[in-house]
């Protein structure tokens, strides 16, 4: 997976060896972790409540998370999954098996037409994630489930997922084929 970090966030990667990474082996392991800002816990705004209007933003939150991002469509269809952060959060890492609150714009790679999005709807959603890692059944495509764990609380994201991660075909024939692109905001964590 390639994490590279948007226009004007600044970031400290951390290189380790995949045997010392917390998640479970496998052919996707990356031995690259993103670490960027103090500790959740001596952030307030990390445990307050969100606030009732759509989105759902803590006190402290970046203020960009509440307008609805702009996509577009990709030069080339990506290889691997490309996770780009647009917005760094402050709050704790997404773990596998959370459960995260999230607003998103999933586009076609190819030519950036839109295919679902929570601001439309004015309605979060939340999924499961990670859960390939734990040898469960994935509740979202593998690109989601993988490319979102380790992203922190308050942050929105850009995935860029090749085809081999995005929909089962078979089983849904009417679903888009070819890569996709997706920006999520990872609003809660649990």
């Amino acid at each position: 997976m390639i994490i590279r970090f948007g226009p004007l966030v600044a970031a400290v990667l951390l290189l380790t060896a995949p045997a010392a990474c917390t998640r479970q082996p496998g052919p996707a392991q990356t031995g690259v972790h993103a670490v960027a800002s103090p500790s959740p816990s001596a952030d307030p705004s990390c445990s307050h409540e969100p606030r009732a209007a759509f989105p759902p933003l803590r006190d402290g939150f970046d203020e960009r998370l509440a307008t609805a991002p702009t996509i577009t469509a990709g030069a080339t269809e990506p290889d691997e999954l490309a996770v780009i952060v647009l917005i760094l959060g402050h709050c704790a890492a997404v773990t596998p098996g959370q459960t995260i609150t999230t607003n998103y714009v999933i586009a076609t790679l190819r030519d950036g037409k839109v295919i679902d999005s929570t601001w439309s709807r004015k309605s979060t959603v939340d999924v499961a994630v990670g859960l390939g890692q734990l040898g469960r059944t994935i509740q979202v495509i593998a690109g989601l489930d993988r490319g979102l764990v380790g992203v922190k609380v308050g942050s929105r994201v850009q995935l860029d997922i090749p085809p081999n991660m995005t929909y089962d075909r078979e089983a849904n024939p009417h679903a888009p084929a070819g890569a996709l692109r997706v920006i999520v905001d990872v609003l809660d964590a649990r």
